[in-house]
């Protein structure tokens, strides 16, 4: 699983039910179904001369020796060999420390005069440099939260009803039975399907729900956009026991928070799926889901939008038992999974889940 990090939501499933028995008298029903320096040979040496032995300089590197005596004796000059350049050294590799530099030997004068040439010391090669460290190799994935999609707050009045078998977004009912069904302006053709909403009642009481069905306004003129239909005990726990309802006409508040999960996403495939008839939804998310995408061919293609009918993403004719997913959620953040197996109706657990966004 991959997460990378723009679009949107949340799968379910159609089915044949809805919002029923809603004590407000009216029954739901749900629609049927993301150098070296040179060196100077430097000495001072004693000349010999006839009677009188003059002092003789020899100078390394081209001093003159001069000679004078009662007799002259033979003049001699001679110039010292001057020292050869030494070789320069070479240049450390990619070093942040300098090479020592080569020490120069300075030539010592031959006998009679003669300046020794003294050979210059070759550079010292530079200290090889510190290799530079390997640098880490990215995420396959990863990426910081992004910033959350602003929520505005919706307002609408509270009934309750009881559940039946499965909701029109064909999901299981929440253990913990905190459960509504949403009005058909609100549920989008399914696309609220498995997202988590905070309800602030007439006293303040904050409950969270799953959006897990419909209020067909048809069936129901009650649920008019806003209106939230609550399973028994949500209903209890965000209105005072003994209140009927709540009319649309004093309205409560309520937005969209991200889903209390544990775990990570689930893709779960309807039943009859194949692979010429893909059907999928995406579970167990913190935030609804925008689309979802499968690879075909080296490229990704989004699967059909859900419907009011079908609460799920639907693939036709891909050929594939086996799936690699893109997953978008509503703030744009996306997860990865490769190698996905499709079993007709049946879950199969994702890699991750959407981090908390900011």
């Amino acid at each position: 699983m991959r997460f990378l990090g723009n679009p949107w939501f949340w799968g379910c499933v159609a089915v044949a039910t809805g919002c029923s028995g809603s004590p407000d008298g009216f029954d739901e029903r749900s629609p049927d179904h993301q150098g070296g320096s040179s060196e100077l040979g430097s000495t001072n040496g004693a000349g010999a001369g006839d009677d009188v032995g003059g002092s003789s300089s020899a100078v390394g590197s081209g001093g003159a020796s001069s000679t004078s005596g009662g007799h002259a004796g033979s003049a001699s000059s001679n110039t010292g060999t001057s020292g050869s350049s030494g070789t320069g050294g070479h240049a450390g590799t990619a070093g942040s420390n300098s090479g020592d530099a080569g020490s120069s030997d300075v030539g010592h004068a031959g006998a009679g005069g003669m300046a020794g040439g003294g050979a210059a010391g070759h550079a010292g090669s530079g200290g090889s440099g510190g290799s530079a460290g390997t640098g880490g190799s990215t995420g396959m994935g990863g990426s910081s939260a992004m910033t959350c999609r602003a929520e505005p707050t919706h307002s609408g009045g509270l009934t309750q009803y009881d559940p039946t078998p499965l909701g029109n977004c064909g999901m299981p009912w929440p253990s913990d039975d905190l459960y509504a069904a949403i009005s058909t302006p609100d549920y989008m053709s399914s696309a609220v399907c498995g997202m988590c909403i905070e309800i602030t009642g007439p006293a303040g009481e904050k409950t969270t729900v799953h959006v897990a069905d419909q209020c067909p306004v048809g069936s129901n003129p009650k649920c008019v956009a806003g209106h939230i239909d609550l399973s028994h005990k949500a209903y209890n726990a965000t209105v005072h026991t003994g209140i009927g309802e709540v009319p649309n006409s004093s309205p409560v508040s309520w937005r969209y928070v991200p889903c209390n999960v544990s775990g990570n996403i689930v893709y779960h495939f309807k039943d009859g799926t194949s692979g010429n008839w893909a059907a999928v939804q995406v579970r167990n998310s913190r935030y609804g889901i925008a689309k979802l995408s499968y690879r075909s061919g080296g490229s990704w293609r989004d699967m059909d939008a859900r419907t009011n009918d079908l609460a799920y993403f639907v693939a036709n004719g891909t050929n594939l038992t086996v799936f690699d997913f893109r997953v978008t959620d509503v703030n744009g953040q996306v997860l990865e999974d490769d190698g996905v197996h499709l079993s007709a109706n049946g879950d199969v657990q994702g890699h991750a889940q959407f981090p908390a966004c900011k």
